[in-house]
């Protein structure tokens, strides 16, 4: 029995113009295809690509739930009017069309997840086998931009409104990269408590990485409330002291450090 919402759907195939709208879902679906083969192709997925095959996968998950139940409405109409045509509602040759492309855009969904799933994994095995997920130099660089910042403030400098706005900049360039390291110690310790028998060792590496992009993450937050502390100062109405070249060159040397490692986290936090 066709239902009357499942009857509005079949109407509609009939109505629209089918063949363009399969045209432009053909066209995301190749390009999304393009996107999948260009990461498998990848020796290392930055921040941006694995958030790209997260949101991929959530959408072409979604996106197949919803092919799939349209497609038992096609599937409906045309054991209904297949083999009474002349009662049809809708053309039975047009619902066998829509059924067979369904049927092609669920296999390439199921084929664009398997993708996104095997670099991820792919990537997450390369991480658990890495020395460092972050360089050791990361961390030394981050605590002594926040010591010198905070001996700024102590020495009473004032931030200029330049310092301010630079600070601004890098306070939220700490605060998008302490969310990614967040986020990537979440994906191996995720990958590590979803692990197949005879694969401790790629717990124990997975469990380590995720430590240390724990550890990367406080020593990031920690530099960024450094930051936030001077931002803080510019109210305090203290004067700007001249000692050892200046608090505020000293300050702005740090911005520049901290901008440095936040512009090569490509290269200095894998991924």
């Amino acid at each position: 029995m066709i239902s009357r919402a499942e009857l509005s759907f079949l109407r509609s195939l009939a109505e629209d113009n089918a063949a363009e709208i399969d045209r432009g879902l053909e066209e995301d679906f190749r390009g999304l295809q393009a996107q999948a083969a260009e990461l498998q192709d990848a020796e290392v997925l930055c921040f941006e690509s694995w958030d790209w095959a997260e949101a991929t996968e959530s959408m072409l998950l979604q996106v197949a739930a919803d092919i799939a139940k349209q497609g038992v409405a096609i599937r409906k109409g045309v054991a209904a009017w297949s083999l009474s045509p002349d009662e049809a509602e809708v053309s039975v040759e047009v619902l066998r069309e829509q059924a067979a492309f369904s049927d092609a855009l669920l296999a390439d969904a199921a084929d664009l997840v398997a993708v996104t799933r095997r670099v991820r994994e792919k990537d997450l095995r390369r991480l658990a086998a890495e020395e460092h997920l972050v360089e050791p130099e990361m961390a030394g660089l981050l605590a002594d931009a926040s010591e010198e910042t905070d001996s700024a403030l102590e020495h009473g400098h004032v931030p200029t409104p330049e310092e301010l706005a630079r600070a601004a900049a890098v306070e939220d360039a700490a605060a998008l990269l302490a969310e990614r390291l967040a986020r990537m110690s979440g994906r191996l310790t995720r990958r590590a408590a979803a692990a197949r028998p005879g694969e401790e060792a790629l717990v124990a590496g997975l469990r380590r990485q995720a430590a240390n992009a724990d550890a990367a993450r406080a020593t990031v937050e920690d530099f960024a409330e450094s930051v936030r502390r001077f931002r803080a100062a510019a109210g305090t109405g203290r004067p700007i002291p001249d000692h050892d070249g200046g608090a505020g060159a000293a300050h702005m040397t740090n911005i520049a450090v901290t901008n440095r490692t936040h512009s090569e986290q490509h290269s200095s936090i894998h991924p």
